[in-house]
Formats: C-alpha cells, sequence, structure tokens
C-alpha cells in the first residue's frame, strides 16, 4: 500500500494536500507570467487606438532633476572659470548630468 505522505526532513512530512497546493501556486505564477505580456501589448495597442501619447514629449524638459534650483548657482560657478567636472563634484552630480543641464538650460556654452 502507498503512503499518503513522504518524509523529506525530520519532523517534516509532505502530504499530498501539501503538496497538491504547492503546486497549484506554482502554476498560477507560471501562468500569470505567460499572461503579463499580452496585457500589456493590449493595453498598448488600446492607448495608440485612442489617440493617446506616451511619455514625456519630445523636446520638453524634465520637471524636476537633482540640479533644479541650483541654475544661478552653477551659473556663478562657470562665470569664475571653474571647471564643470569641478562644479559636477562640488554638486555631487556626475559630470555629464552637469553637462546635459547645461546644455539644456542653455547656462553656458558646452565646451
Amino acid at each position: 500500500m502507498l503512503s499518503s505522505s513522504v518524509t523529506v526532513l525530520q519532523h517534516y512530512r509532505i502530504t499530498v494536500g501539501r503538496w497538491l497546493a504547492a503546486n497549484l501556486v506554482t502554476l498560477s505564477a507560471e501562468i500569470e507570467r505567460f499572461m503579463i505580456p499580452s496585457r500589456t501589448t493590449e493595453a498598448l495597442a488600446r492607448w495608440k487606438s485612442e489617440g493617446k501619447r506616451l511619455g514625456r514629449p519630445k523636446g520638453s524638459l524634465a520637471r524636476q532633476t537633482k540640479l533644479t534650483g541650483k541654475e544661478d548657482l552653477i551659473r556663478e560657478y562657470l562665470e569664475k572659470g571653474i571647471s564643470q567636472t569641478v562644479i559636477a563634484k562640488l554638486l555631487d552630480v556626475n559630470r555629464l548630468t552637469l553637462r546635459h543641464f547645461i546644455a539644456s538650460r542653455k547656462l553656458s556654452y558646452v565646451t
């Protein structure tokens, strides 16, 4: 006669009910993972057919950046001849972040 449970570790038994419950949870997770891309594709197609635009409009600036509100300070540093690398270190941002901010806000010529 077959036993309805299997001992995996000492004092821990996997019964048929536990095994079935674990496999059902796994199966539902697999099905959900399979369905996510199709739902996303359908939603994007629906938005496109409704004429909705996704994302930030081309050419517009981000509303808030790490450097927002520091334009006067950056302009002052640039007028004093401080290099962009040093300014970036003073403001604790990446050099390229500062260069992009200066160019997009037309604070100075990017060199």
